[in-house]
């Protein structure tokens, strides 16, 4: 049987209302079962891995990156969906950017792994939706790499940045509706 999954992604300079809705929603996320995947970035990420420390998937661009922070959250013992994104999934994220001459190696990396993010550490076990956060609702930043990777794979996408008014209640309604229409059988974990 499948376990629930979701991508827990946005930008690192989200406002404290929106890290304090992040949290809450992964933590009744957590408490319904599911897994967080997320990247351990500033910002959401930490907020989406705080909400329910014993339930998340940390997707690495390098081995050390934010160690302490996944230790001080995770315990000794975190779960670590790779270290290092695969060279298709950096592949994957250079047919998305629009920019990607422009990205350095270290932000190839970073895009590379929100790859892994989405669709799992041998790219072929998708999330079963993304809670993304994104000023104003904007599809900019890194995080659109996400949300426009998930959409090119049909994977729902809630971003929670579009209305400053959305409570956790919301989203969990959303989630409910999109589960209620998916087969829960298939295989696969991270």
């Amino acid at each position: 049987m499948k376990k629930l999954c979701y991508a827990g992604i946005g930008s690192r300079r989200s406002d404290v209302s929106a890290l304090q809705a992040i949290t809450k929603i992964s933590k009744t996320l957590g408490d319904m079962g599911y897994y967080v995947r997320t990247g351990a970035a500033d910002g959401c990420d930490m907020a989406f891995a705080m909400g329910n420390p014993s339930r998340v998937i940390y997707y690495l661009p390098w081995a050390k990156y934010q160690r302490d922070f996944i230790n001080k959250v995770s315990g000794m013992n975190p779960i670590i969906g790779c270290t290092e994104p695969s060279p298709i999934a950096i592949e994957q994220a250079s047919n998305i950017h629009p920019n990607w001459s422009a990205c350095g190696p270290g932000a190839q990396k970073l895009h590379g792994r929100n790859c892994h993010i989405i669709n799992g550490a041998s790219l072929n076990s998708p999330v079963d939706f993304v809670i993304a956060h994104t000023p104003d609702g904007l599809n900019t930043g890194g995080t659109s790499l996400g949300i426009n990777y998930a959409s090119s794979l049909g994977i729902p996408v809630f971003n929670i940045g579009i209305d400053k008014d959305i409570i956790v209640d919301d989203v969990i309604d959303w989630v409910d509706s999109i589960e209620a229409s998916k087969d829960k059988s298939l295989p696969a974990f991270y």
